[in-house]
């Protein structure tokens, strides 16, 4: 039971398309983009070599969409204790900052995310970086799900995304990225009360998860 309806415009209830202009004040999309372009597994650095263009070419491609400029969590300086990247825990904070910022949500038609990572079925992984030059942190690199990264943005977590697309774009080297349980957007919600609307949590959303080679 939904404790705390969405205000939706009748027009977006209504509408049999997205809506793709933006409010006053507003914006089409402010994607964000998580850009690890070297993770330490153990002492063993790997570097994503096309972590440069990737990210430049998405943002001529937003530019040339009408979106504004993107923002970019990089992972400069994530062996900081307080950098969005350092660990789980701090991405996930990272995430739920975002999902409460209107600038990204009610102010925007689309929600559009972005991760550029080394990666394997399921997951990203987290830089890992040496506490010092020959202390690594662990052998195997913290590990994000993209179940995980969705669930921040979804009916119960982001009301102000509610019938607005919300799309994941993950691309990652050497890795095979698939969501494991499709169960998530295959159920089968309760028949509601004949005044009351729902929306699936997991409605309107797209995953797209592309392997690239490369990488060293």
């Amino acid at each position: 039971m939904m404790a705390n309806p969405v205000n939706i415009s009748q027009e977006r209830w209504n509408s049999e398309t997205y809506l793709a202009i933006p409010k006053e004040n507003g914006c089409l999309c402010r994607p964000v983009i998580i850009d690890i372009r070297r993770t330490y597994f153990g002492i063993s650095l790997k570097v994503r070599d096309s972590a440069s263009r990737d990210v430049e070419l998405l943002k001529e491609t937003f530019q040339q969409l009408g979106f504004s400029d993107p923002y970019i969590i990089r992972d400069t300086g994530s062996q900081e204790k307080d950098h969005p990247l350092y660990s789980v825990d701090n991405l996930k904070d990272e995430l739920a900052r975002i999902a409460r910022n209107p600038q990204f949500t009610s102010d925007a038609e689309i929600f559009l995310f972005v991760v550029l990572a080394f990666g394997e079925s399921g997951y990203f992984y987290l830089p890992n970086d040496p506490i010092s030059g020959y202390q690594q942190k662990a052998p195997i690199p913290a590990k994000f799900s993209t179940s995980l990264l969705m669930a921040h943005f979804n009916g119960n977590n982001c009301r102000n995304l509610v019938l607005k697309p919300k799309i994941f774009l993950v691309q990652t080297c050497d890795a095979y990225l698939k969501q494991k349980d499709m169960s998530q957007f295959s159920g089968r919600a309760p028949l509601p009360p004949p005044s009351l609307y729902r929306v699936p949590i997991e409605a309107d959303f797209l995953l797209y998860h592309s392997e690239v080679s490369g990488c060293k």
